[in-house]
């Protein structure tokens, strides 16, 4: 017990005096560990008591390993922290940010050569981290797209429409016979399949709500949601009954206990807007009857789910 209240002093007088320094080394070690729940953990105690935030997942950005930025307030993140990612795959994105790609398929033909799959890509696209190529709908529906076309090299003509590929397109970059359409040149007529097609923007709240799925946090805001209306970052506690609430207008968090009324219990993801938080005494199980306290708490009660 001695030396654990040592060390609790230790890690103590760190984390006050070296907090970028220790944070990094906490991230890293657990982040080598495969200890996501624990990463996420810190990450959120770092924002709310030191006020370090988290760097940018970014094509480009060097997020191998998680790296300490006093000089901007930021601790980098590694791409190692989410699920599903590797260590062998964040350092093949490294190398690949340091390319020059004229588009987002250019990517794609890239990432054919790495340890990259479909999940780890949708990931990827939902999360942001290819922004500079397009928005997160367009970017998944380019993929789409691209599985398409760069997969196929005598597809139907019935497939090609149904596709929404333009008859314009398929007449000059295929060789025809009463069914068949044969490719000439697949990526030229992707690229100009994509440069005929209408996107559907992204919301920010679809943002938040990918970062929330897939990081545990966002760091985007929208200033002119309502100040009532918050996503849920997490449930804990007995029956996940203690949330962890982001505003969306101002990117704070807050943590209180539901007892909601009406309403199901709010999961992570889910987006609110608070109509009533109350108060009531804290109750405690003692004997196996419920007591309550001295102490009060703060409680949300009433709410509407918002899409």
């Amino acid at each position: 017990a001695y030396c654990m209240a040592l060390d609790s002093l230790y890690q103590a007088w760190q984390k006050t005096h070296y907090p970028y320094e220790f944070y990094e080394v906490l991230l890293n070690h657990y982040s080598d560990k495969g200890n996501k729940d624990k990463v996420s953990e810190l990450k959120r105690e770092m924002r709310e008591a030191f006020g370090i935030s988290e760097g940018i997942y970014k094509f480009g950005v060097d997020n191998r390993r998680f790296v300490a930025d006093p000089d901007t307030k930021r601790i980098n993140p590694s791409l190692v922290s989410l699920k599903g990612m590797s260590q062998k795959f964040a350092d093949e994105l490294y190398e690949l940010g340091q390319q020059h790609f004229d588009s987002f398929i250019d990517v794609l033909d890239a990432l054919k050569q790495t340890s990259c799959n479909s999940a780890k890509l949708d990931i990827l696209v939902k999360i942001g981290y290819f922004e500079e190529f397009g928005g997160v709908n367009a970017l998944l529906k380019q993929i789409e797209q691209y599985n398409a076309l760069r997969t196929a090299k005598r597809p139907y003509i019935s497939k090609l429409t149904e596709l929404g590929v333009p008859m314009d397109i398929i007449t000059k970059y295929c060789s025809l016979s009463e069914k068949m359409a044969l490719i000439s040149d697949d990526l030229a007529m992707l690229k100009a399949w994509i440069d005929v097609t209408e996107y559907p923007k992204t919301r920010v709240i679809d943002l938040i709500k990918n970062e929330v799925e897939y990081v545990g946090y966002s760091t985007r805001i929208i200033e002119k949601a309502d100040e009532d209306d918050y996503i849920v970052i997490n449930g804990i506690g007995f029956g996940n009954k203690i949330l962890i609430l982001y505003q969306i207008k101002t990117g704070q968090t807050m943590q209180i206990k539901c007892r909601p009324r009406k309403n199901r219990l709010p999961v992570k993801g889910d987006v609110l807007r608070i109509a009533e938080i109350t108060e009531d005494f804290k109750r405690r199980k003692i004997n196996d009857e419920w007591v309550k306290l001295d102490e009060k708490e703060k409680l949300l009660t009433k709410y509407t789910f918002l899409t």
